[in-house]
């Protein structure tokens, strides 16, 4: 292996690099997106039925209550 072999292939993985962090920064703003709507969405579904989101946040605290109290015994 000779000094130009190491350059190609340092200068491919350099590439490598840049390719995988475009496609990262992708993923990061599709995922940063997709949280921010289902932020809108659940902000939404609260405002539109509030009694029923306290009904289903009561009744999901009785039962995860219920199940941490029977794995105690």
């Amino acid at each position: 292996m000779n000094a130009n072999d190491i350059t190609d292939k340092a200068q491919e993985w350099e590439e490598q690099a840049k390719d995988l962090r475009a496609q990262a920064k992708d993923f990061q703003e599709r995922a940063r997106q997709a949280a921010v709507n289902a932020g809108r969405a659940t902000d939404q579904y609260v405002r539109e039925n509030p009694w029923r989101t306290v009904l289903f946040a009561v009744l999901a605290g009785c039962a995860l209550g219920l199940v941490l109290s029977r794995s105690r015994d």
